[in-house]
């Protein structure tokens, strides 16, 4: 015969009571929909008690934290997005005309183009078309062009 107490709580009533101690039957801790129960045993030698402790108000407190951490965390990324392609304008615009002026400096920009360091036959052919030397011209040794 067992004892059940639900005068504390509201939310369950007896025959829940009843069926939750029958659901954690062989086990001494756990959880079970809502609650988290613990098996522990009575000093005065009546037996043993279940305790069940109502986790739903902590899962919803922990779900709420996550969502507002995560929308904190969206909403800063987009502020850092907003003030970057504002303020980028500023610090793009002089780099885009220094290229235009440079440009139009040259007749053919990629004249200018040097390899850093020596390249083999078909390297050489490739950066000589890029130059602007004809495809069939002979290409001696590498020498860096000044």
């Amino acid at each position: 015969m067992a004892y059940v107490d639900v005068n504390q709580i509201a939310t369950v009533t007896k025959e829940e009571a009843v069926d939750y101690a029958a659901q954690c039957q062989g086990r001494d801790q756990g959880t079970i929909d809502r609650f988290e129960f613990r098996r522990v045993s009575v000093p005065d030698g009546q037996g043993e008690r279940i305790l069940f402790l109502d986790i739903s108000s902590s899962r919803w407190s922990i779900l709420t934290v996550l969502a507002i951490s995560a929308g904190m965390g969206l909403l800063c990324w987009l502020g850092t997005l907003l003030l970057v392609v504002l303020l980028s304008h500023r610090a793009i615009a002089p780099l885009a005309r220094s290229m235009e002026n440079s440009a139009s400096l040259s007749p053919m920009p990629a004249m200018k183009l040097k390899p850093p360091w020596p390249l083999s036959k078909p390297t050489r052919m490739r950066w000589s078309f890029i130059r602007g030397r004809p495809s069939g011209a002979k290409i001696s040794g590498y020498k860096r062009f000044a």
